[in-house]
């Protein structure tokens, strides 16, 4: 490569990553999504940075794009995305769930007999405290940031 050529970011915080001890990364893995508009090609490939988080290579290539379009996401963007999937899985099996429930219904299940029974009360007293100090714990831990 000639004095006058840049290396790209993307180039630049790749070849940082490889072959470091305390990274451990994915083979690249290639998407092809065909739709009316032509084929498109997704290229990712993830790294994990020891105490830092993930970043995730994202190359795009399109048949009207001479170049690819190549994008380093860092941790923290990365962290944003697997929190909104989360979010969006944990919402997902509410409504999946609620809607078991009013199905249950429809069919005269009686709900609440299990919650009747003591041993089932006294578990679920258990998880209610259990989850309360877990969220005390996150919030001390967020504050104390």
């Amino acid at each position: 490569m000639s004095e006058h050529q840049s290396i790209s970011p993307f180039d630049r915080l790749l070849g940082e990553l490889v072959g470091l001890n305390e990274v451990t990364h994915t083979a690249p893995t290639t998407k092809v999504v065909a739709n009316i508009i032509g084929a498109q090609t997704f290229i990712v490939q993830t790294f994990r940075i020891h105490d830092k988080g993930d970043t995730i290579f994202l190359q795009y290539v399109s048949g009207d794009n001479d170049k690819p379009i190549r994008i380093p996401i860092p941790p923290a963007v990365a962290d944003v995305i697997a929190r909104q999937r989360e979010a969006l899985t944990t919402k997902s099996r509410r409504k999946g769930a609620l809607k078991a429930m009013e199905t249950r219904k429809e069919h005269g299940h009686d709900l609440g007999a299990a919650l009747r029974r003591p041993e089932v009360r006294k578990r679920a007293l258990l998880a209610r405290k259990k989850k309360a100090a877990e969220r005390r714990a996150r919030k001390a831990r967020k504050e104390g940031v």
